[in-house]
């Protein structure tokens, strides 16, 4: 069985277990501003959650290929699973390597979700510093990119410290609550993915539409309330 058939038999499986996952646990509101068209698309996320990449790949009705932290990818089970789904690991200091990975999947009409923060937000709120690395990609393959908002209850979440081969890392956990997902209108940026001070005001840019995205979550739901 090829690669790619091992791929789509996994996303097949995987998606009615996830659907049935998030629907248990969370309060799920998904609002898309326009249809995801066919073809290569981006798309940004916010990261307020551990499992954020769960529900946005269960939210969007088509296979998606995540970049993920390579310390995932330490983890047995999980690595597999990563590995035969085709996700992306995102290594320190191989950043090439990774976009030219991110770039196959995109020219194979494929979608790619990225999350520029790198990290979760903090848990106190806002979000952390954007990356380039989204910048790079949208620049060099021309693709569409849908910002994707998410609001959840800060204070249901639970911070866990995870030590995978002596690299600690954060994590935050939301175990209940509303899950709150505004899919905004895509855009298209134009330049030199080469350039640093390009790639810093695109990257910016995103980020912009994913915080514009994360707060009209956050109103929707606060106008549910009254």
């Amino acid at each position: 069985m090829s690669a790619k058939w091992v791929e789509k038999l996994i996303y097949a499986l995987s998606v009615p277990v996830a659907w049935c996952v998030i629907h248990t646990l969370y309060r799920l509101d998904v609002e898309k501003k326009s249809p995801l068209t066919l073809g290569p698309k981006i798309i940004a996320v916010n990261h307020p959650s551990f499992l954020d990449p769960l529900v946005i790949a269960s939210v969007l009705s088509q296979q998606s290929y995540i970049l993920i932290t390579e310390v995932m990818f330490r983890i047995p089970i999980v690595r597999t699973y990563l590995r035969l789904s085709g996700h992306i690991p995102v290594v320190s200091g191989r950043g090439d390597e990774v976009l030219q990975r991110a770039m196959e999947r995109l020219r194979q009409g494929g979608c790619v979700m990225n999350f520029p923060e790198g990290n979760n937000s903090p848990i106190t709120g806002g979000f952390l510093k954007e990356h380039t690395g989204i910048a790079r990609l949208a620049l060099e393959s021309g693709a569409p990119v849908y910002p994707v908002g998410i609001f959840i209850l800060r204070e249901r979440l639970h911070s866990r410290i995870n030590v995978v081969d002596e690299i600690t890392r954060y994590s935050h956990w939301y175990l209940n609550g509303p899950f709150v997902v505004t899919i905004g209108n895509p855009s298209r940026y134009q330049g030199d993915p080469q350039d640093r001070d390009t790639c810093r005001e695109v990257a910016g840019a995103i980020m912009s539409e994913v915080k514009e995205a994360a707060f009209e979550s956050q109103m929707r739901w606060e106008q549910k309330k009254l």
